[in-house]
């Protein structure tokens, strides 16, 4: 077998086992990113780069899941990916993001193109948008602050064994994964009030 065919096969196997790099972003283009961005590009982006959610997950995501003084967001198994349900905690800096643009009820995002207006915006930003890095940042970052395999695994709905291979030994700089989750918008509305996220 050629080269080649031999470096492909080895891809798709090391892809099929759940062994290819994962993109991860650092706090200083998250912060790019966020910066000017329209109501409907920050919500997806504070919530994907901050909680970890899946694209599909953020798409079924209802305002009535969110618990802000219990400082979490309880997603049911009609949500998640697994069919199981899943809590996620609220971040302070997130409960930052979502202060002016929380609402009482219905979808979080009402239109599915929701998450393709939001890549065209970093686009025209110039800003290099790879397969996954919101979910793969926060799985990285988390894992480096919480050191916590087990609870990262939780917060995410994958299993340990994912969650160290691809995030827990990842090594990433924890000045980073404190910066990122420090971001906040450069003029925060009144916060909405909750208990210290964990």
């Amino acid at each position: 077998m050629p080269q080649s065919e031999r470096t492909a096969a080895d891809m798709a196997k090391r892809e099929k086992l759940g062994e290819s790099d994962i993109a991860t972003l650092p706090p200083s283009t998250l912060r790019t990113l966020l910066k000017d961005a329209s109501d409907e590009a920050a919500l997806w982006i504070a919530l994907a780069a901050f909680t970890g959610l899946r694209t599909a997950e953020l798409l079924r995501l209802h305002w009535s899941h969110f618990d802000f003084k219990a400082g979490v967001i309880r997603l049911p198994r009609q949500v998640t990916k697994t069919g199981a349900k899943r809590q996620i905690p609220i971040q302070p800096n997130l409960c930052a993001w979502l202060a002016p643009l929380a609402k009482d009820a219905g979808l979080v995002f009402a239109s599915e193109k929701a998450h393709d207006r939001t890549i065209a915006y970093a686009k025209a930003k110039e800003i290099e948008w790879p397969s996954n890095w919101a979910r793969h940042s926060f799985g990285t970052y988390r894992a480096t602050i919480t050191k916590s395999i087990g609870l990262v695994s939780l917060e995410m709905g994958n299993s340990e064994s994912i969650v160290k291979r691809h995030y827990f030994d990842q090594h990433a700089n924890e000045k980073d994964a404190l910066e990122w989750f420090a971001i906040v918008p450069d003029k925060p509305a009144n916060i909405v009030p909750m208990k210290g996220a964990a």
